[in-house]
């Protein structure tokens, strides 16, 4: 089997080894997460050239410390494998790496709550639309507090606008041009946001839907297109990745775009051909490291048991709900309904899962 990565419209192929059922470690994610995904990074920063692994070491022997700053959907994602990268750093580049997540940001109010359960944050806006002005209310303390000074920013923008599954999504336009909407706003914000402190950036990492790159009207550029040129703009070297989790053996098929900028006073000496083609390289040794790991495309690795609290909980809460009648199912359980359904005649989403199979799609982030 192959399987095909798209880096700024070429395609990436690598072969997918063939796994046998008893060399899936079936032990949940929940009990050794962390230490997977460490040993994931480990194992790819193993698999890179010696030049490249000394470049690294070298880049955290002169700059340690990482200042994250988060805001949006997957706040939690970049934290943790920050966190694992700093100790794969220990234990594979025998150097230290201080990775510090600064704030993170989120106007929804039980996406507040989920980040504060799990997440330990130390700042939690609540509105990226505020971070241009460099200060924001802070949640945890019900303070006006001033945006903290980062060194990477990772944001997954709103995507409702730019999705396939909206059914008005290609009347909306160039909205990342005109700085419209929630997914237009939002990432026009953000920008606003990264034009004032790109002297403190070493790093910025955006994602969002495949509808991002659609085409809208022959007249006018796509959302992706805008979201490239606003990020150059502001004196940015910007790259963009179509990936899918599958590619890297993790049991979902969704495709999304990942935009990974880097400021153009740290490769000022490299043409962008061969910055690019290094990116692409190094992209193809990730992905075929973490596809002969072991960790397989088994779903169950991922899933927590019926019997755990957490799910025991939300399940109480969903027979709740349903005794009380509600018909009302409210904006997100449409959105779930419409995505349910389009997997169904996709015939895919999770790998190995039957698409009829019924599952609660309200525990997925959307």
């Amino acid at each position: 089997m192959v399987l095909a990565i798209t880096v700024d419209g070429r395609r990436l192929a690598a072969e997918t080894p063939t796994h046998s059922e008893n060399a899936i470690r079936r032990v949940s994610f929940e009990c050794e997460g962390d230490k997977r995904l460490e040993q994931f990074i480990v194992h790819a920063l193993r698999s890179f050239p010696p030049t490249e692994r000394e470049a690294i070491r070298a880049r955290l022997m002169q700059q340690p410390r990482m200042d994250v700053g988060t805001w949006c959907s997957g706040t939690d994602a970049p934290v943790l494998m920050s966190r694992a990268f700093a100790e794969a750093a220990r234990s594979s580049l025998q150097c230290s790496a201080d990775v510090r997540h600064a704030f993170s940001c989120e106007c929804n109010v039980a996406k507040q709550q989920f980040l504060l359960d799990m997440v330990p944050v130390p700042i939690l806006f609540d509105d990226a639309n505020s971070l241009p002005k460099l200060c924001g209310f802070n949640v945890k303390g019900s303070t006006v507090e001033p945006v903290p000074t980062i060194s990477r920013a990772w944001f997954g923008f709103p995507c409702q606008d730019v999705s396939s599954l909206n059914m008005h999504a290609k009347s909306h336009g160039a909205i990342v041009e005109a700085g419209t909407l929630r997914t237009g706003g939002i990432f026009r914000a953000s920008c606003d946001y990264i034009g004032k402190i790109t002297a403190d950036l070493d790093l910025v990492i955006a994602e969002n839907v495949m509808g991002l790159q659609a085409h809208r009207t022959s007249d006018s550029v796509s959302n992706l297109d805008a979201c490239i040129s606003c990020l150059e703009q502001l004196g940015m070297y910007v790259i963009v990745f179509y990936l899918c989790p599958s590619y890297f053996n993790k049991p979902v098929t969704r495709r999304r775009v990942w935009i990974l900028s880097i400021p153009l006073r740290l490769a000022q000496y490299v043409e962008k051909d061969i910055l690019n083609k290094k990116a692409e390289q190094l992209m193809q040794i990730i992905m075929k490291s973490a596809l002969k790991s072991e960790m397989g495309l088994d779903l169950d690795y991922h899933l927590l048991p019926e019997g755990h609290p957490s799910v025991q909980e939300h399940m109480w809460r969903l027979r709740q709900r349903r005794g009380r009648g509600h018909n009302n199912i409210g904006t997100k359980q449409r959105w779930l309904q419409r995505h349910e359904e389009w997997c169904h005649k996709q015939g895919r989403d999770w790998v190995g899962i039957p698409a009829g199979l019924s599952r609660d799609l309200s525990l997925i982030p959307v």
